[in-house]
């Protein structure tokens, strides 16, 4: 991963600024994982929006401060998290684009059905709706 580490996604983005990268992109895609409610050095939500050096602060200092940052996947993991809590971080994730917590232009979860990865998808391989399915409907339709 290019990303180990809180400063990795920073460190990454300067180096495209680095290698040449300003004038070659529309917009800026990052996965954001996990709670965005959630503060801590582990958190991507943060390394791309509020740790004091963060990624939206490079790509404004580059002069790109009119590019959207998109997130172009999202979710939670199914190992490490319950059902619950999944269904918790899904629902926070888009209330937090719908409401602009974070200056998110888009947002796609990963992904609507299980593949290789089972358990990350909104549905399963055969197609059942799980709780995650509900909660992001019922976020994404939701007035705030």
């Amino acid at each position: 991963s290019p990303c180990p580490s809180g400063t990795g996604m920073v460190a990454w983005t300067k180096g495209l600024y680095d290698h040449g990268a300003k004038g070659y992109f529309d917009a800026y895609a990052l996965h954001l994982y996990d709670d965005p409610q959630e503060r801590g050095d582990w958190n991507v939500w943060d390394w791309a929006f509020v740790e004091a050096e963060n990624v939206r602060g490079v790509l404004d200092a580059n002069g790109d401060r009119a590019k959207p940052i998109w997130s172009s996947e999202n979710g939670a993991r199914p190992e490490g998290y319950s059902m619950e809590r999944r269904v918790e971080v899904i629902r926070n994730q888009i209330l937090a684009v719908k409401n602009q917590r974070f200056p998110l232009a888009a947002a796609t979860h990963y992904t609507l059905q299980d593949d290789d990865l089972a358990g990350f998808g909104l549905l399963d391989a055969s197609n059942v709706r799980r709780p995650t399915w509900y909660a992001y409907r019922d976020a994404a339709a939701s007035g705030s």
